[in-house]
């Protein structure tokens, strides 16, 4: 039999609706690329899957590295993470 195990986080606009519910009933029975699909979400208060935890770690490395210490590093930063959306 070949399942599938998806493990994603709580998020309801992303994970939890009903475009993702189609897509998994798509893949098996319409595509036919899975006999079943199990959609699992983490125990409620550990949600943190590991690049969640991994992404936390890079972020704090970055802010101990790159430290504001005026308005003015405040806003340039405000301003270059504007640009990246």
């Amino acid at each position: 039999m070949r399942s599938l195990i998806a493990w994603l986080d709580s998020c309801g606009g992303q994970n939890k609706n009903k475009y993702l519910m189609s897509f998994w009933y798509s893949i098996v029975h319409v595509i036919k690329a899975f006999e079943s699909v199990e959609h699992k979400f983490p125990v409620p208060s550990h949600t943190y899957l590991m690049c969640d935890r991994d992404f936390d770690v890079k972020t704090l490395l970055y802010m101990i590295q790159n430290p504001c210490l005026t308005s003015l590093n405040w806003r340039n930063r405000r301003t270059l993470s504007r640009l990246s959306e």
